[in-house]
């Protein structure tokens, strides 16, 4: 990419938020003037976590209606890849963050777990999910964290043009939404057609609605980040000004 040495580089993981704590990152970094732009890159690979899980479904015939539900969100993950660029405005122009919060509910991190570390498994993890408890937790996660959100922008439900969720489901969709008072007209979504693809679902689900003009531009977005653990990190931010190139590689 022709960066400079002087650049930092290094890795930031936290489930689906990966790529939002790394852009609120950057964000303060510019801030405080110690850089002036940075990149944050992320892909989600769901080819390892789909052949494990359907060759330990196979392989285990005591199987019940009951047992297999730890495995079924496994069988929703997609891949996808995304690069966020962040400038400091003040020199290059283009839209604002406004604001970024994080709350942490970690006495719910046994809700999804992996058997161990990709890197430790040839990339073939596993994963088992409570799904039902996950989505109760993780919405009441998300509620907190959006009453913060308001609270620092001094914002209201109905200030938001636009809001885009952690790409999950249906039922998860209606739920936070319902729950945080956003209509869904003004939601946009993309796990129909790519299922969830973990950290980089949401930006990548913002950057296609960009790129449809189904963001207003105008009025405050409301990004909408729940990941396991549980945490969730919710950032408002203008639109106007932003710049999308979306790539469809879809098989």
């Amino acid at each position: 990419l022709g960066l400079p040495r002087q650049a930092w580089v290094y890795d930031v993981s936290n489930a689906c938020l990966g790529l939002l704590n790394g852009a609120v990152q950057i964000a303060m970094m510019i801030e405080s003037g110690l850089i002036s732009a940075g990149i944050v890159v992320g892909t989600e690979n769901s080819r390892g976590l789909m052949e494990s899980t359907i060759q330990s479904l196979n392989a285990d015939h005591s199987l019940t209606r009951k047992s297999i539900k730890g495995a079924f969100a496994s069988l929703t993950i997609g891949s996808g890849a995304c690069a966020w660029l962040l400038v400091d405005r003040r020199q290059f122009g283009g839209a604002p963050i406004d604001f970024a919060v994080a709350i942490a509910n970690t006495q719910h991190s046994q809700l999804c777990t992996s058997d161990t570390d990709q890197a430790g498994t040839a990339m073939q993890p596993l994963m088992e999910t409570d799904s039902e408890k996950l989505l109760e937790m993780g919405v009441q996660t998300g509620a907190e964290a959006f009453e913060l959100l308001l609270a620092e922008s001094q914002l209201t439900p109905q200030s938001f043009g636009s809001s885009v969720s952690h790409q999950v489901g249906h039922v998860h969709r209606k739920l936070i939404l319902d729950r945080l008072g956003l209509p869904i007209e003004q939601d946009y979504a993309t796990f129909s057609w790519l299922g969830n693809t973990g950290s980089v679902a949401l930006p990548t689900a913002l950057a296609v609605a960009l790129e449809n003009d189904q963001i207003r531009r105008d009025l405050p977005t409301a990004m909408l980040g729940i990941g396991s653990g549980i945490n969730s990190v919710m950032i408002s931010a203008l639109m106007d000004g932003v710049r999308v190139n979306t790539i469809d590689r879809s098989q």
